[in-house]
């Protein structure tokens, strides 16, 4: 979730700290490590239960949190997010250079840094990663990121067999030009785990090569096997540059939970030693006394989205309407235990750019009915609305074994079946369930997103970035939030007032056009076993960012 950040700000990302800082803190409610007694001691397993399988373990290739909670381990960044901060920190490059313009970022990096097969890092392999991403045969997300570099949009359209402003100076100096400056360029362009060149520079097609299935990086960990769909296996890499020794504890498991209850069930038992909390959960959860758990806010957010390409949710009065009909505020009150704080655009309350002018659709049946009449429905025999000769019916997909997603998709169903839409909800295995939004071959979804510090939001709502290029998965376009995003990555010095007052109107825009029924940042809950020493969740870094700091204590 914050796994990316670094605007060291050299190039500018400056004023995005103060804001950024106040807004994203709320400690634990456990001990902090400082306060946790004990000696590090090496040894034993940490078992993460989770009812999602990881997709791809390539880290330029996936777009799921199942599988960069995996790479994130295996991979190491040339910057990593500060996890209190949310600044960009040393990482595989010790430190970085931004001229004057704002344009050339030189990155100086660390030296005896090794494969996890032995053989050296170098800048070539952070180069060939870029390379990879900006390849046009490569299918991911991430161009974006880096189509900003001097010759990356040649590359990209197949015109250059490599991209003119990325150049290796020395074995550990690597320069990056821009052709304009971009202000989250060191937060979303830095923080991508890097590949080896050595193994996968003859790969005949990186999007299908077995590396994808047995990684092989610079981290902390050292993959070991994947079971799909039952379990991931880590172990530690004792030859890792972070420490001498690794690691402290011996193996790291992403175990495939079939559901959120069964997460619970497990957590209770032991067979697990972490795993996320769902609010219906929390009292039983909190009288274990074996385990600890942590709340921080999330930059992340549940939605219900439209895919606005097909009619008639292309109609904005369809979409209020559909949005006017769910009663949020009860959701969070019941569902979610008042754990969750409301939202109304994509922009969530623990960003520094968050709008809080903007107020969220009040549940309104009767005004949502007005609006389907406005739009030319009228109640069938069935009571069902209907135009023509065509009702008011969709399908509803949801992700299987996600416990309040789920009774959100059954409570909003209901409650759409009183302004006369008729919904059929279907559940869908998590990796196929993704498959499904890139093709876009849905009417509604209940899903999520994980942010990243910075809230530059292209990937997700640019017209250019329609999955599966990007995240743009409801197919949504508009031409001045184009334009709104456009210019707040290019504002002078990055001034973050001016950057704040430019996503606030896109988040105005947003919010009336309502492509998403925006629902709700949920106070992130995990419990971890009371034996584990070390865990200090923060938004901008996650639950993980410091698993190599933990510890079973004896």
């Amino acid at each position: 979730m914050a796994g990316v950040s670094r605007r060291e700000f050299l190039s500018g990302l400056a004023g995005f700290t103060a804001a950024g800082i106040l807004l994203g803190c709320s400690g634990p409610s456990a001990p902090s490590p400082a306060e946790q007694a004990g000696r590090p001691v090496y040894g034993g397993t940490v078992i993460f239960g989770s009812p999602a399988d990881a997709e791809i373990l390539n880290p330029i290739l996936h777009n799921d949190t199942a599988s960069s909670n995996i790479t994130d381990r295996i991979f190491d960044p040339v910057l990593r997010v500060d996890p209190l901060t949310g600044q960009p920190a040393p990482w595989l490059a010790e430190r970085w250079t931004v001229s004057d313009d704002g344009l050339t970022y030189t990155f100086y990096l660390r030296r005896g840094v090794r494969w996890h097969d032995g053989e050296a890092f170098t800048a070539h392999d952070v180069k060939f990663t870029f390379e990879a991403i900006l390849d046009p045969r490569t299918r991911t997300v991430r161009k974006s990121n880096y189509d900003m570099i001097v010759g990356a949009r040649a590359r990209i359209e197949g015109k250059a067999p490599e991209t003119e402003g990325i150049r290796v100076l020395d074995d550990y100096t690597l320069e990056i030009t821009l052709e304009e400056p971009f202000c989250p360029f060191l937060i979303q362009g830095m923080v991508r785990g890097i590949i080896p060149k050595h193994l996968l520079e003859k790969s005949e097609d990186i999007n299908r090569d077995e590396f994808n299935r047995r990684p092989v990086g610079t981290g902390p960990f050292k993959f070991k096997e994947w079971v799909k769909g039952d379990h991931i296996t880590l172990v530690r890499n004792e030859d890792w540059w972070g420490r001498p020794g690794g690691p402290y504890i011996d193996q790291y498991i992403r175990k495939v939970v079939p559901d959120s209850t069964v997460v619970t069930a497990q957590l209770k038992t032991g067979d697990i030693d972490v795993g996320s909390v769902e609010p219906s959960d929390l009292d039983e959860l909190e009288r274990e006394e074996g385990l600890t758990i942590y709340r921080y806010d999330d930059l992340g957010y549940t939605y219900i989205g439209y895919n606005v390409s097909r009619p008639p949710l292309d109609d904005k009065r369809v979409r209020w309407a559909l949005s006017l009909a769910v009663d949020v505020d009860t959701i969070i009150r019941t569902v979610l235990r008042g754990e969750a704080v409301r939202i109304t655009d994509h922009i969530p309350p623990a960003s520094w750019a968050y709008n809080p002018n903007i107020k969220p659709p009040e549940y309104n049946p009767q005004r949502a009915r007005q609006l389907l009449e406005q739009a030319g429905f009228r109640p069938g025999p069935d009571g069902i609305m209907r135009r023509g000769d065509r009702a008011l019916r969709f399908t509803l997909w949801v992700p299987a074994g996600q416990k309040v997603r789920e009774q959100v998709a059954i409570i909003a169903k209901d409650q759409w079946k009183q302004i006369g839409v008729d919904v059929d909800i279907q559940f869908q295995e998590w990796n196929a369930f993704l498959e499904r939004l890139r093709q876009g071959d849905f009417d509604l979804v209940v899903s999520g997103y994980s942010l990243g510090v910075d809230p530059n939001p292209r990937a997700f709502w640019h017209s250019a970035e329609l999955a599966p290029r990007g995240f743009n998965r409801i197919r949504y376009r508009n031409p001045e939030v184009d334009r709104i995003i456009e210019e707040a990555v290019k504002v002078p010095g990055c001034d973050p007032e001016k950057r704040k007052r430019l996503y606030w109107r896109f988040q105005e825009i947003l919010a009336d056009d309502q492509p998403f029924n925006f629902l709700y940042s949920l106070k992130a809950l995990v419990a971890i076993k009371r034996s584990i020493v070390g865990p200090n969740p923060t938004t901008f870094g996650g639950v993980f960012h410091n698993l190599h700091d933990w510890y079973i204590a004896k």
